[in-house]
C-alpha cells in the first residue's frame, strides 16, 4: 500500500481521465442529438409533402397586390387632383427607384435561339410604324470613280433596326363648340348660348383618366404584375402625381364597365361541357364578415381545348 500522497495523486489522474472521458462523451451525444433532429425534421417535411396541405400562397406581405389591391386601398370620398396638382413641376424632384431592389438576378433570364424561318423578320416588324432616315451623300461623292461624272440614284440600301420610344404622359383636350346669338343681343335680347354635344360620353366623367390610361395601368398591373404602388412611382416619373387611392378608384369603375362583358362571359363558360379548376388560398383584408388570419379561396375556371372562344374566369 502506498503513501498517502501517491494514493491522492492516483485519484487525481483518475478524477482527470474520466473527465476528459466524459467530455468526449458529452461532443458524441450533443453531435448525435444534432443528426437526431435533423432527420426528425426531414421526416416531418416529407410527411407534410406527401401528405399536408397544399397551397398556393402569395408572398409575405403581397397578398393585397394580388387580387384585392384595388379594394384594400379604394377610397371613394378622395376627391380626384387637379391639373395643377397632377402635373409635376419640372424643377420638382422625383424620388428615384433603387436599382438594386428592382433588378432580377441574372440566372433568371434565359436565352433561348430558335431557328429563324424565311420571312419571320419581316412578319415581326410588320406592324410596326416605320420611320424612314434618308442618309443623303454629299454632291461630291456622286460622281463616277472612273469617268468623273455625276452617277444617278437607282436605289437605297437599307438598313433595319426596332427603336423604343420611352412612354410619355399628353394632356389631350378636348373641345366642342359653344355658340351664341349676336342678332339677339344686337336688338337688346338676352343672347342664348348654345353648347352642341359633339363629344362623347367619356368612360370617367370628370377625370383626368382616359382610356387608354386605364387600359395602361391595368395591363401593367394584371399582364406584367406591377402593384399599383410602383406604378405610381412610375407616373410620377412621367411628369403626373397619380396616387395609389386614385388609381384604385379607377380600376373599380373600370370593373362596373366591365361588368356586361364579364357576365356574358360567365354564361358562355358555364354552356361548355368540360371546364378546368383550380383553386388558390390567399389572405384577403377587410373581407366583410371573416377575419384577416383566415384564408380565402380564388376559384379558377378555364374552357378546354377545342372550343372557341377561350374563356378564363377568376372567382372568389
Amino acid at each position: 500500500m502506498g503513501t498517502p500522497e501517491a494514493i491522492i495523486e492516483e485519484l487525481r489522474e483518475t478524477c482527470t481521465a474520466q473527465a476528459d472521458q466524459i467530455a468526449v462523451q458529452a461532443s458524441q451525444i450533443a453531435k448525435l442529438q444534432a443528426t437526431v433532429t435533423f432527420f426528425e425534421e426531414q421526416h416531418s417535411l416529407a410527411l407534410h409533402r406527401q401528405f399536408g396541405r397544399s397551397s398556393e400562397q402569395a408572398p409575405a406581405g403581397q397578398e393585397a397586390f394580388v387580387f384585392n389591391e384595388a379594394e384594400t386601398f379604394a377610397d371613394p370620398f378622395k376627391s380626384e387632383p387637379t391639373l395643377a396638382e397632377a402635373v409635376l413641376s419640372a424643377c420638382e424632384e422625383t424620388p428615384a427607384s433603387d436599382p438594386a431592389s428592382e433588378q432580377e438576378p441574372a440566372d433568371a433570364v434565359s436565352e433561348c435561339r430558335k431557328t429563324r424561318t424565311a420571312g419571320q423578320r419581316q412578319k415581326q416588324v410588320a406592324k410596326l410604324d416605320v420611320q424612314d432616315i434618308e442618309h443623303a451623300a454629299a454632291p461630291e461623292e456622286q460622281s463616277c470613280p472612273c469617268c468623273g461624272e455625276a452617277m444617278e440614284f437607282v436605289d437605297w440600301q437599307v438598313r433595319e433596326e426596332v427603336e423604343y420610344v420611352p412612354a410619355k404622359a399628353v394632356l389631350v383636350r378636348h373641345k366642342q363648340p359653344i355658340y351664341a346669338c349676336h342678332p339677339c343681343q344686337e336688338n337688346g335680347e338676352p343672347a342664348p348660348i348654345k353648347t352642341i354635344k359633339t363629344m362623347r360620353v367619356p368612360p370617367f366623367p370628370k377625370s383626368l383618366a382616359s382610356a387608354s390610361l386605364v387600359a395602361h395601368i391595368i395591363f401593367q398591373k394584371f399582364v406584367m404584375g406591377a402593384p399599383l404602388y410602383r406604378q405610381e412611382h412610375n407616373m410620377e416619373g412621367l411628369g403626373v402625381a397619380f396616387s395609389r387611392q386614385t388609381m384604385c378608384n379607377w380600376l373599380l369603375k373600370a370593373a362596373q364597365l366591365f361588368a356586361p362583358v364579364y357576365d356574358r362571359m360567365h354564361l358562355l363558360l358555364l354552356d361548355r361541357d368540360v371546364l378546368h379548376a383550380d383553386e388558390t388560398t390567399v389572405q384577403v383584408l377587410r373581407e366583410p364578415g371573416r377575419p384577416a388570419d383566415r384564408d380565402s379561396t380564388m376559384w379558377l375556371y378555364r374552357s378546354g381545348r377545342g372550343a372557341a372562344p377561350r374563356i378564363a374566369s377568376l372567382n372568389p
